[in-house]
């Protein structure tokens, strides 16, 4: 499996994923994916309070991105 495949299965949530060809623009990969690395972070929503001791940390490309969250990267935790 290609380094952009393991990339791309964590693209379904982002709203950049229209791009890896799911479009009617004859576009077939998202821009963002050549140069995107995986990281561990949490997803928290925008009314959740912290702490988020209970929310699990989620494997997402550094360039994800969704309508009504946040994407906390470890180091941001501190």
């Amino acid at each position: 499996m290609k380094a952009l495949d393991i990339k791309r299965k964590y693209c379904p949530s982002c709203e950049e994923d229209f791009y890896n060809g799911h479009n009617p623009y004859g576009v077939k990969e998202c821009w963002h994916l050549k140069t995107a690395k995986l990281i561990w972070g949490k997803v928290v929503g925008i009314w959740q309070n912290p702490p988020y001791d209970k929310v699990p940390n989620e494997r997402k490309p550094n360039c994800w991105r969704k309508k009504g969250v946040a994407f906390l990267k470890k180091e941001m935790r501190k």
